[in-house]
This record gives C-alpha cells, structure tokens and sequence, in this order.
C-alpha cells in the first residue's frame, strides 16, 4: 500500500510537467491550424490571428476582460485581475471621456481588446472598482472614441478615434448590471 503510495505521489508531483509538455506539444507534432485553435479559448485564436495580420506593427493593445497577451504580435497591456485596471485609475484622474481618450492616446494605447465573457467571470476580482462619477467618463469615452474594426463571439477589438465613433460599441458594464 506504501508503494502504491509513493507511485501516486509521483505521478501527481509530475503533473506539472505533464501540463507544461501539453503546451509545447505543436513544436513536437506541428499541429494544424484547425488543431492549434482548439488549444485556445474560443474567439481567442481568431482574435490574436486577426490583430496580428491586419494591425499595423506599432498598434498597442489594452485589454479589457482578458488577462492572456499569448500569440500577439503587437504590443499589449493586460493587466492582472488582481490589480486595479488601468482604465480605473486614468477615469478617476480625467475630467471627461475626451480627457480619458486623451490619455490614452499618450500611452501609446490605440486598441482595446474586450473579452466580455471573461470580463463577466471576473466581475468579483478586483480590477474594476469604479466610483460614480468614473463611470460617467467611462461611458462618454466609449461613445465617442471607440469604433469596432473586429469581433467575434467572445472578443471585440476597437480601435480609439478622435471623431466621434459612427457605430460605437455597447459598454458591457451595461449588460452586467
């Protein structure tokens, strides 16, 4: 019974390795594109696929909802969900959606990437803590600065524009509440 035990043990101390080696497993076997997509969560394959064939090579990516930037090919911000998403801290600072736009533009910051179903799973993680008035600038600057250039069933991709958005995007605050 010990040595079945300690078998167990092992195996279980090696699951690490067996998880890490699942990963790599497209190096060893050259998966097909078809294969490749359904090690990722679904829209994220095509998601990544998208940015990395039509962004241009110095557009800069916020992610709302994701907390992933694997396989992209642009650079990216994706804030862990155990800190305050820089979205909060910059609406708290501005006086106006305008403001906000404003400061992201600065950034370097020419996308957001919105991941609305992992946006909702991560409701009660501490990343998004908005006062009232944040809110309100939030949702100005979604109105006006953000046009979507592609979306998929889980993932949109919105590029910042300063002319007011023709077809903006809904603000998923919106639909969580």
């Amino acid at each position: 019974a010990l040595f079945c035990l300690g078998i167990l043990v092992q195996c279980v101390g090696l699951a690490p390795a067996i998880e890490q080696f699942s990963y790599c497993r497209k190096a060893f076997w050259n998966l097909s594109l078809e294969k490749e997509s359904k090690l990722y969560a679904p829209g994220y394959f095509s998601a990544f696929s998208w940015v990395n064939q039509n962004l241009p090579l110095n557009a800069q990516l916020l992610f709302v909802g994701e907390t992933r930037s694997h396989r992209f090919e642009r650079k990216c911000q994706a804030p862990s969900v155990h800190n305050i998403h820089p979205l909060c801290f910059l609406a708290r600072e501005k006086k106006s959606g305008d403001d906000l736009y404003r400061a992201l533009k600065e950034q370097g910051i020419s996308h957001i990437l919105l991941n609305e179903s992992e946006l909702s799973r991560l409701r009660g993680y501490p990343m998004f803590r908005w006062e009232k008035n944040d809110e309100i600038i939030l949702r100005e600057f979604w109105r006006r600065h953000l046009q979507t250039v592609y979306a998929n069933a889980n993932i949109s991709i919105h590029q910042l524009t300063d002319v007011g958005a023709l077809n903006p995007p809904s603000l998923p605050w919106e639909k969580m509440s």
